[in-house]
């Protein structure tokens, strides 16, 4: 490979007689000691490995800060006090506040069951005076005595049960009726009797008027209403079934007036050896014992109902104002709700808790009263039975949580001092953590600073504890002298520390982390793994160099003083760091006037070659002003800028404890051809080939010349074969134009247009078209009007040729 070959043409550069191919460059000095916590997978547990102690455990225990045990400690303490304190107190009170609900409930469920009784009962005592009034010498044919009674009698019941009474009437075994009906709370003669004027088969209802100042029905004499004649068979065979009895009827519903629950007691009147010869009918609705319920259970959450035994359907209920006792179709049927179908969700849920542990309600024992608990519910039910026909079951629904008011408002009262005594305690115990803890605090976050290389601005914070501000003392001695040791550490351990800390901040700060520009992104997608970055490996990879290099340093250190040399260097470094870490390349140690600035090495890096030209023209820019200042002090200083691509080896070479990171390649030495080819041609910055075939659509460049570079190709002759040489171009500004001024513009199209001729005389050149690549060559000469030494070159090539 290093071969030695004679090039007889000036625009071809052959290698350094001295380039040796494996020559090794290290990018930092070695370190020892650096990394002595293994990162690795070694084994740690050879005795003559001294950092073996220092491996992490693979589990680590969990640790807990001096501030968290000192206030779970003492929220702990507090927390078992008052719970303690709480269950005593709980404990006694409980079974009496048990009992008190049970009495509490068993109270209002007799309060409930007793109205319903006197309810009930003042019904039957109304119809057994009006039968103990009818059962001697009373004339049912005196229509006009029985409309008195009946007015006297209604007036009567409104006085205790003006809610409740609809219709109180007499009727014979044939189907006659006459009486006083409430019709829209309007009292009405209601009549339905043969021979007192109405036909047989109608029904007239005439409204009386000022009923309560006269003893009759004052009336006019023909009927408001006529309605078809009502079919009272079931009432008259309810009457003859129960001779001398009063007996109930079913409950039923008007289908004029679906939202009420109306109940008929027969009082059949039977004299002495005579058969059943008229009844006493008194018709109400069970609305009194519905409003009963809501107003006894108003403000609590608690659901009572009746349902009627033989058919479920719903009696009464405390919900009636909000769900509807039955619903009329469209075709006028009407529908009854039992306990299941009603809308209140109580009572149904209810229901379906009875049904399942009774078949039927009629295997309740009649006047028993059961206590159940269905859930969060306390169910108590009652089957209310007597001799005249009633079977109906009372239900009360109450919520557990009801009665237990008073002991819920005084755990609220309980749980709220608690929380009070726990902050307060919690308070005081943060307030005494936080003066132990603080300054500790202050140590860790200023060693993750440390952690992370960031020594500037470290603020510490004096503290009242001996002990803290000996660590204090100690810390910032350490500190001053990792800024000594700092600048010490290779280049890729400080980037890759700076992007770990650069990625955290930027995760943090923001959800959208993911949303980069397209240096973050790459950069992102280059780090290496922590193993590749600390343990000893080569690997063979592709990677990117530019060399800045000083001609006439060593003219400097002849005349200058060592002090000036550090100046004037500086002065460089400044702004070729900047650069580096600006395009995320690493930067390699001073070489005999050679800085140079690599990619895709420590780090794998996207796009390397793209990077590598575009930091390359970012330091000439950036450079000029410093070399024309240079200049001023010695003419001889000039700088001259190099880049080139190309197959290498590299990694961490060296013993665990002492390791350096090496390029194993003659990459750096290609830089040095490089740079002597652009010192003879006057060309102060250049790139191969092989970056010329990424950034030839972004920037405008030239050829110059040709060069044998090692793993790029090789010359196998000594004739010229320009594609097997690579060819080095001079590389220009860059192909995009700015659109701020026009004016600009155009003068910076012109510049980009500037190398065209030159461009076209090398395609003839390539192609071996000498005669015409000569005529352009020398036109651009003219075009240029400055001596420019590879156009030189090549006209005496084709002249010679």
């Amino acid at each position: 490979m290093n071969k030695s070959k004679v090039f007889p043409y000036p625009f071809v550069q052959a290698p350094s007689a001295n380039f040796s191919t494996a020559k090794s460059i290290a990018l930092s000095d070695s370190i020892e000691g650096w990394g002595s916590t293994k990162l690795d997978n070694k084994d740690d547990t050879n005795p003559n490995n001294n950092n073996a102690t220092l491996k992490p455990k693979s589990k680590e225990a969990i640790k807990l800060s001096i501030k968290c045990c000192l206030s779970f400690s003492f929220s702990i303490a507090i927390i078992l006090s008052i719970v303690s304190i709480t269950a005593v107190w709980i404990t006694s009170f409980a079974i009496t506040i048990s009992d008190l609900s049970n009495r509490n409930r068993a109270l209002a469920f007799g309060e409930i069951n007793l109205f319903t009784i006197k309810f009930l009962e003042g019904v039957t005592q109304i119809s057994e005076v009006a039968q103990s009034l009818m059962i001697t010498n009373y004339n049912i044919s005196d229509t006009d005595k029985i409309i008195k009674d009946m007015v006297y009698l209604y007036k009567s019941i409104l006085d205790y049960q003006s809610t409740s009474v609809v219709t109180v009437y007499i009727g014979d075994m044939k189907g006659n009726c006459l009486g006083i009906m409430n019709v829209d709370n309007s009292p009405s003669l209601f009549q339905m009797w043969e021979g007192t004027g109405n036909p047989y088969n109608e029904t007239w209802l005439t409204t009386c008027q000022d009923i309560h100042h006269n003893e009759g029905c004052v009336r006019s004499s023909k009927p408001d209403v006529i309605n078809p004649r009502f079919n009272m068979t079931p009432l008259v065979e309810l009457g003859k079934n129960n001779p001398g009895n009063a007996a109930w009827t079913q409950s039923y519903i008007d289908i004029s007036m679906p939202d009420v629950i109306f109940m008929s007691m027969i009082t059949s009147v039977k004299r002495v050896n005579e058969s059943v010869s008229f009844y006493f009918g008194y018709d109400l609705s069970a609305i009194s014992i519905s409003k009963f319920l809501k107003e006894k259970l108003s403000g609590t959450s608690t659901t009572g109902f009746l349902l009627e035994t033989s058919t479920d359907y719903i009696i009464a209920s405390n919900q009636f104002s909000s769900y509807a006792f039955s619903t009329k179709d469209i075709n006028g049927n009407i529908d009854r709700k039992t306990g299941i179908t009603f809308g209140d969700p109580a009572t149904k849920r209810t229901t379906e808790f009875l049904f399942q542990s009774y078949k039927s309600f009629r295997e309740i024992e009649c006047g028993k009263t059961i206590h159940k608990e269905n859930g969060l519910e306390y169910v108590s039910f009652h089957r209310l039975c007597d001799k005249h026909g009633i079977d109906w079951v009372m239900v009360l629904v109450t919520p557990t949580w009801v009665y237990l008011g008073g002991m819920i408002i005084s755990l609220i009262v309980a749980v709220g001092c608690s929380i009070l005594i726990v902050i307060l305690g919690v308070t005081i115990s943060l307030i005494i953590s936080i003066r132990i803890s603080t300054p500790i605090n202050d140590l860790v976050e200023l060693f993750e600073s440390v952690g992370k290389m960031e020594l500037e601005n470290l603020t510490i914070t004096s503290s009242s504890f001996k002990e803290i501000n000996d660590l204090h003392t100690n810390f910032s001695n350490m500190v001053k002298y990792i800024k000594l040791y700092r600048g010490f550490i290779p280049s890729h351990i400080l980037a890759h520390l700076e992007e770990e800390s650069a990625t955290s901040k930027e995760l943090k700060k923001s959800k959208h982390s993911m949303k980069r520009t397209f240096d973050n992104a790459s950069f992102a997608g280059s780090v290496a793994s922590v193993k590749s970055k600390f343990s000893l490996h080569l690997e063979e990879k592709k990677v990117s160099m530019v060399g800045i290099f000083i001609d006439g340093f060593w003219d400097w250190c002849s005349d200058l003083d060592p002090m000036d040399i550090i100046e004037l260097l500086n002065e460089i470094y400044i702004e070729v760091n900047k650069v580096a870490k600006q395009y995320f390349g690493q930067l390699g140690v001073f070489d005999n006037g050679l800085i140079p600035i690599s990619w895709n090495t420590a780090t794998d890096t996207l796009s390397h070659e793209e990077r590598a030209v575009k930091a390359a023209y970012q330091l000439k820019l950036k450079l000029k002003s410093i070399e024309l200042n240079w200049t001023s002090i010695n003419s001889r200083t000039k700088l001259y800028i190099a880049a080139t691509s190309q197959e290498i080896l590299c990694g961490n070479v060296g013993t665990e404890e002492v390791k350096n990171f090496t390029i194993i390649g003659n990459l750096n030495q290609n830089i040095h051809n490089l740079i002597e080819f652009g010192k003879r041609l006057n060309v102060p910055l250049l790139i191969t080939d092989p970056l010329f075939e990424k950034i030839k659509t972004l920037h405008n460049v030239r050829l110059i010349g040709f060069q044998d570079i090692p793993y790029l190709g090789q010359v196998n002759n000594n004739e010229l074969n320009f594609k097997e040489l690579n060819k080095v171009y001079q590389l220009g500004e860059p192909k995009k134009v700015e659109m701020d001024e026009w004016m600009y513009e155009l003068q910076k199209i012109e510049k980009l247009s500037s190398w065209k001729t030159y461009n076209e005389a090398c395609n003839y050149l390539l192609n071996y078209q000498f005669s015409e690549a000569l005529e352009l060559f020398n036109q651009y000469l003219e075009e240029c009007k400055t001596e420019d030494f590879p156009t030189f070159q090549f006209i005496d090539y084709c002249k010679n040729v």
